[in-house]
């Protein structure tokens, strides 16, 4: 492992255990910050100098002459000590002071949740490391409940407090000085501190609890900002800077605001449990890695406000090497559980991200994938569609169709077997042809009715196919036609099958 990478674990440590680190913050409102300038520099003597209405309070570290200076009506400018503000009408000749307006930049507010706005130093008065910092929770790039707050010494600054918040630390100093929970209180409240500290107005006031407690628990000490509102205050900021991972199931830690690629481990513990003993191995196993890289896979550990511990182990790319260092980390105290119970630990839970080239589960290797339960879903959502889609053609089929839709029709028929009463069709029988319209069912002044009797050669005997009909005793149709002018006594007469008209098979 290279020295750096050596300097990025112990720090991670360090932040990881909540024991006390410094939170450094950044923005100003000096006058000597080149990014307060919309020049993108300092103002020099041939630059006309103008502060907007919106203009807070403004501290100049060092001598400086101005051809001249435009102030708001409450505009204020803090000299530091010995500092000297001239003016002059003399002319810089050197290249570089170029004339023109120069506007201050630095109007509003920025906020205390911001995680872009504090550093992590070892000391109050370092300065915030020039190198990327460590990973670690967003929750715990702000101030946590031990840790110490430093506005640096010959600045001002402009800070949003927000609303509804309870923001704990353990010390604050403001310009080298520090403060109490009351003393605090009542800087908020006056001409000065309303000109650095902003609250929201007509809400509940955000307020400052500087408690001086330190950590002293060997099982680690929570940060207690991830939950709440704070986490929501965080998160409200953070998200917005999310960058979509290079993993497909990316986690979201607790604490955290932006999906990261890797595994999340969560402990349960017991008696005897050390948190500086997890650490050790886990910064082992990390080193031991022959194709480790130290400035891939890297680590946040924290005590949850829920008691649990959490380990994240993230890399640089698809998170991958993390998830293998994190694997070996779980077997590692899944056999202590059941052995030795070093580590005192009582549960482990591991969730891990997957790479981008695994395939599947659900869909064979396509990125998105349905569960069974969405197949379920789906398959009856398109059933109902298909059951109401026929109900409705059902309903319009016979609102169109009307009395007609009821009627039978007989498949199957040949031209010529129809037969017709009054103005409504009756049904086709292949016994009997097709006759006119009949008039009155029960009671017709004239009925005509033809009869086509099919023959059929069944040897050399004439054969002839009837119907069985279920309100006369069946017969063959050799038997029924033999004699048309019998009747059976049994059966009421019937105007449909009058003898009248139907001549002998033999005449056909």
């Amino acid at each position: 492992m290279t020295a750096r990478g050596v300097f990025v674990v112990n720090l991670l440590f360090l932040i990881g255990g909540c024991n006390a680190v410094y939170k450094r913050w950044i923005p100003n409102t000096d006058f000597n910050n080149p990014s307060n300038w919309d020049l993108g520099r300092v103002p020099c003597k041939n630059n006309r100098i103008v502060f907007p209405e919106s203009a807070p309070l403004v501290y100049m570290q060092s001598n400086t002459t101005l051809m001249n200076i435009v102030l708001p009506s409450n505009g204020e400018i803090v000299l530091g000590d010995y500092v000297t503000l001239g003016f002059s009408d003399k002319i810089d000749t050197s290249a570089t002071c170029r004339g023109g307006d120069a506007n201050f930049n630095r109007t509003s507010a920025v906020q205390w949740v911001d995680t872009n706005n504090w550093c992590v130093t070892a000391h109050p008065d370092d300065p915030c490391p020039s190198t990327p910092a460590p990973p670690m929770l967003d929750t715990e790039k702000v101030p946590c409940k031990y840790d110490d707050v430093t506005f640096p010494k010959g600045s001002a600054f402009y800070v949003n407090l927000a609303s509804k918040l309870l923001l704990n630390m353990k010390s604050l100093t403001l310009n080298g000085q520090g403060f109490s929970t009351n003393t605090f209180s009542a800087y908020l409240t006056s001409n000065m501190g309303k000109k650095q500290f902003v609250q929201n107005q007509g809400s509940s006031p955000t307020r400052i609890n500087i408690n001086g407690d330190s950590c002293y628990d060997v099982t680690g000490c929570a940060c207690g900002n991830d939950q709440g509102n704070v986490l929501a205050a965080v998160c409200a900021v953070q998200s917005s800077r999310c960058t979509s991972p290079m993993c497909r199931s990316a986690l979201t830690p607790t604490g955290h605001c932006c999906p990261i690629c890797g595994a999340v481990i969560e402990l349960d513990y017991g008696a005897g449990f050390r948190l500086e003993r997890i650490k050790n191995m886990i910064s082992e196993d990390i080193a031991s890695k022959k194709d480790f890289n130290s400035s891939s896979v890297q680590m946040m550990l924290s005590k949850l406000s829920s008691g649990k511990i959490q380990v994240v182990l993230l890399d640089d790319h698809d998170g991958m090497m993390a998830v293998d260092v994190g694997r070996t980390v779980t077997r590692k105290i899944e056999s202590d559980i059941k052995g030795s119970r070093i580590y005192a630990v009582t549960t482990v839970k591991m969730q891990v991200s997957e790479s981008m080239n695994t395939p599947s589960p659900q869909t064979g290797g396509n990125d998105v994938g349905l569960s069974s339960g969405t197949l379920a879903g789906i398959i009856i959502a398109i059933t109902v569609c298909i059951l109401l889609i026929a109900v409705v053609g059902f309903i319009l089929m016979r609102r169109k169709l009307g009395d007609d839709f009821y009627k039978f029709r007989r498949f199957g028929s040949k031209k010529g077997f129809t037969m017709e009463m009054g103005a409504t069709s009756g049904f086709e029988n292949p016994i009997y042809g097709t006759t006119g319209p009949i008039t009155d069912m029960y009671g017709p002044k004239e009925i005509k009715l033809n009869l086509n009797i099919t023959k059929e050669q069944n040897g050399n005997e004439s054969s002839l196919r009837g119907f069985d009909n279920p309100m006369y005793e069946s017969k063959g149709a050799k038997d029924f036609f033999s004699d048309p002018t019998k009747t059976d006594p049994s059966v009421r007469f019937n105007p449909i099958y009058s003898t009248e008209g139907i001549e002998d098979d033999s005449k056909m």
